[in-house]
């Protein structure tokens, strides 16, 4: 019994052996060809792409703008948008936000078209009086803001804080979050950065000149929830990238009276190894203060890293509190009027 059992299990892994030799022999190429970074049917079906693209890109279905829908109805999209963001706009100003330089001068060419004569036409008004308006205002309250909560950060720093909220790219993303593509007025579609950012400035314009009190406090709260609002959760010290900041160190610390600083290597890992790593600190050498630590691969970019370290301590931006978005704008002002005269007294 035991010799019939041994000849069937013979037999068996004989048979497995066999059916499995094209699967195994298949992972094995399979293994092989993963190892290539480029799979060999990747560039032939590439190029097949791209020559279809060119053949069909004019037979492609354009891309409409909702504008151009017949259930489109500009001004009621306009009043809606003044609601959705919680603001009495006048819907005069509201509509001149939207309308861009472009689709004015676009305008104006098709009723030369039509045979419309210049007296004749009804003067269209762009935004960009409004934007230049919206610029000014926000860059006073991000100003502020910035020196009520960096009180000791330098002049160059808050200028590249102030152009990092107020980039091309940061009012483009707050415009288009906020819903303003499909109402844009402009010759182009979908509409520029540009265009989006010119549009969010247009709107902070004419929420200023919507004020018939004169009072502000609507516009520099726009200003503080959605453009202020970017600053959460950012290194103040990776937006600023400063490129000598060992020399930097040495002017802020020769207006405290820090005259000598001298770097020693605290610490030094695999001195001869690919893995090398060396922390530095940065001492006061006439009171022995410990001024900042850093680590680098090499003794240079310890003293780099230990900087921007000791920096931080000093602009107050090493471990820094959450900004407080709940600050009303007649504190923010009072409090840099007060801290100004204190300044010149």
């Amino acid at each position: 019994m035991s010799r019939l059992l041994w000849k069937t299990l013979r037999s068996s892994a004989k048979l497995h052996s066999f059916n499995s030799f094209p699967s195994i022999a298949a992972s094995e190429l399979t293994n092989s060809s993963s190892i290539r970074s480029i799979q060999r049917w990747v560039a032939p079906t590439i190029a097949e792409l791209n020559r279809r693209k060119r053949i069909y890109a004019d037979k492609l279905p354009q891309v409409h703008k909702r504008s151009s829908f017949i259930d489109w109805n500009f001004k009621a999209e306009i009043y809606s948008y003044g609601k959705r963001l919680n603001e009495n706009f006048d819907l005069a100003l509201l509509e001149r936000a939207f309308v861009q330089r472009s689709y004015a001068i676009q305008e104006e060419l098709r009723w030369e078209k039509l045979g419309i004569e210049k007296d004749e036409m009804a003067i269209i008004q762009d935004n960009r009086e409004l934007a230049d308006k919206g610029l000014k205002l926000a860059k006073n309250y991000v100003d502020n803001f910035l020196r009520y909560h960096l009180p000791q950060y330098p002049d160059e720093g808050i200028a590249v804080l102030l152009n990092y909220l107020l980039s091309t790219e940061k009012l483009a993303y707050i415009s288009q979050n906020l819903g303003s593509k499909e109402i844009i007025l402009a010759a182009e579609y979908p509409p520029s950065e540009e265009s989006l950012a010119q549009t969010l400035l247009a709107i902070i314009g004419a929420l200023e000149e919507s004020q018939i009190d004169g009072n502000l406090e609507r516009p520099y709260n726009f200003v503080r929830d959605f453009i202020c609002t970017h600053l959460n959760q950012v290194d103040i010290n990776e937006v600023w990238k400063i490129e000598n900041p060992f020399e930097l160190l040495k002017q802020v610390c020769a207006q405290k009276n820090i005259k000598n600083i001298e770097p020693r290597i605290i610490g030094d890992l695999s001195k001869n190894d690919i893995l090398s790593c060396c922390r530095i600190g940065l001492y006061d050498s006439d009171t022995k203060k410990l001024l900042g630590t850093g680590y680098g691969d090499t003794y240079h970019n310890g003293i780099e890293t230990a900087s921007i370290d000791a920096l931080s301590k000093i602009f107050g931006t090493f471990n820094l509190k959450p900004f407080n978005y709940e600050i009303t704008p007649a504190e923010l002002f009072e409090a840099q009027q007060s801290k100004s005269r204190q300044i010149a007294n």
